[in-house]
């Protein structure tokens, strides 16, 4: 008589093709991530947000490969609720 409701999960590995630094308590570190199936801004440690910004401020960052945890994608290809995971050292850029 209990319903427990599960929402289905997927992970993508995408490149990053773009960043943005953080507003409010994230100013000075990065903010959000860009990829082809849109922006990632959740799922960061802070100490995660500091060494990406460091490395985007380096020009290191684009063209890196990160895991993506969604919902779904939306009717236009996007990620629905996306969730970064991890950083995919061992995947290299096509």
């Amino acid at each position: 008589d209990r319903w427990s409701k599960v929402k289905p999960e997927e992970t993508h590995d995408i490149i990053i093709t773009g960043y943005a630094e953080g507003e409010g308590k994230h100013r000075g570190r990065l903010g959000f991530v860009t990829t082809a199936k849109g922006a990632v801004g959740a799922g960061f440690t802070d100490s995660e947000r500091e060494i990406l910004w460091a490395k985007a401020k380096a020009g290191k960052l684009v063209g890196q490969v990160i895991e993506v945890s969604c919902i779904q994608f939306t009717s236009m290809g996007q990620f629905r609720h996306p969730v970064f995971v991890r950083m995919r050292p061992d995947k290299l850029v096509p």
